[in-house]
């Protein structure tokens, strides 16, 4: 029996939720059951969709540490193998106590090194051993997922538009997953947690991405006249972000012609907005309740989308994609795209406002335009993710 303990609400979005469902799913078809514990009842509809079972704290998400005397009735209940977190509202006394009565493993975008688990799961493309500092390395080894290897010569700095790939073949199959002689492999070695703790999990780097099944093994085209693309912007979109976008977007003459494809998560307040918008324009469609992105990913000829999981959705099918942020929490991965050349920066909503909404639009109307440069941004977007992360992480929590 694995628990998961992860949240879904307005404030968070759906992406721990749904990443943490795609695990679950690996794990029951490795034979062991999964019960998800959430702090309210805001996630549950995204639960009894995959038929999986939950229990509800009716705490606070905020405040995990007071959720501690229930948590750990539910442990004594269930008697887990392993407990799995993914929130980052954590704290160091909130799995100190845990782990008194269960293994525990959290995810971690943020390089939280002040907490200490059985497990350390950071999946993202900016993750390697170094960022944990002795915790990662110091005297076992992580187990590091292959990170592709750009820079060749001719292509474009960080933060400007990456540079042309050859010519050839515009359509991109299963492409060869990155990790050659002398690079990090995906083994399963253990490293070493912090100052005299040892036996710690590091699973680091894009090899364990937990992405659905759907985005297994998926072919993606790359035409040669763009026309559709895909906007997405989080569950919750506080700032209406997709509104603010599509407006700009149908006023620029070069993106006005274009058809859009708008992504609006569960709990976005803005839908009316964003239906009135699609009302005015035959050219916008709005997405809601979504249960094929894959498919909506390969429709589309560009993809704009702000930093998290889905930009290892648009890796896994290969989108061209211009990336931004508009929390803390998204800067990393969106640096860490645009550092590698792999997709075109279009900048942080917190620091720029209007000016990161003009940035992405100009970058939407040079790819539009450049058959090439997508090309070239599909075929490395491929070689990032290969779709089998959350197995990989179901077959290392099934093997304690």
């Amino acid at each position: 029996m694995i628990l998961i303990r992860a949240d879904a609400n307005e404030k968070v979005g759906t992406g721990h939720m749904m990443r943490c469902l795609a695990i679950a799913r690996a794990v029951r078809q490795r034979g062991q059951q999964v019960c998800f514990i959430t702090a309210d009842d805001r996630g549950t509809p995204l639960l009894k969709d995959k038929g999986q079972d939950y229990r509800v704290l009716h705490s606070d998400f905020r405040n995990m540490e007071a959720e501690l005397p229930e948590l750990v009735r539910i442990v004594a209940e269930y008697k887990p193998d392993f407990l799995l977190a993914d929130s980052y509202h954590i704290t160091s006394r909130y799995l100190r106590e845990i782990r008194q009565t269960v293994p525990v493993g959290i995810l971690d975008d943020m390089v939280r090194t002040d907490l200490s688990a059985d497990l350390l799961i950071n999946y993202n493309i900016f993750a390697d051993a170094s960022l944990y500092g002795t915790a990662a390395g110091r005297t076992g080894e992580a187990s590091v997922g292959s990170q592709p290897r750009m820079g060749e010569a001719g292509e474009a700095s960080a933060g400007s538009q990456p540079g042309v790939g050859r010519t050839g073949e515009a359509s991109v199959g299963s492409q060869p997953r990155m990790g050659e002689a002398g690079e990090a492999s995906a083994g399963c070695q253990l490293g070493v947690g912090e100052a005299g703790e040892a036996g710690v999990g590091y699973l680091l780097g894009t090899d364990y991405v937990p992405l659905r099944s759907e985005f297994e093994g998926i072919e993606y085209f790359v035409r040669e006249k763009a026309e559709t693309v895909l906007v997405t912007t989080g569950g919750s979109d506080p700032y209406n972000l997709a509104g603010q976008l599509l407006k700009k977007a149908l006023s620029d003459p070069r993106t006005a012609a274009l058809r859009y494809l708008v992504v609006s998560g569960a709990y976005n307040v803005h839908q009316p907005e964003l239906r009135a918008i699609e009302s005015a324009h035959a050219n916008v469609r709005i997405c809601c309740n979504v249960s094929n992105m894959s498919g909506l990913m390969q429709e589309s000829d560009i993809a704009v989308s702000a930093g998290g999981s889905t930009m290892y959705e648009l890796s896994a099918v290969g989108v061209p994609v211009i990336c931004f942020s508009f929390v803390d929490n998204q800067e990393r991965i969106v640096k860490g795209f645009a550092d590698k050349k792999l997709a075109c920066f279009g900048g942080d909503y917190l620091r720029q406002g209007e000016a990161m909404l003009d940035q992405v639009v100009s970058h939407m109307g040079s790819l539009a335009e450049d058959f090439a440069l997508r090309r070239s941004l599909s075929e490395r977007l491929r070689k990032v993710v290969d779709g089998r992360g959350a197995m990989r992480i179901a077959e290392r929590l099934c093997a304690r």
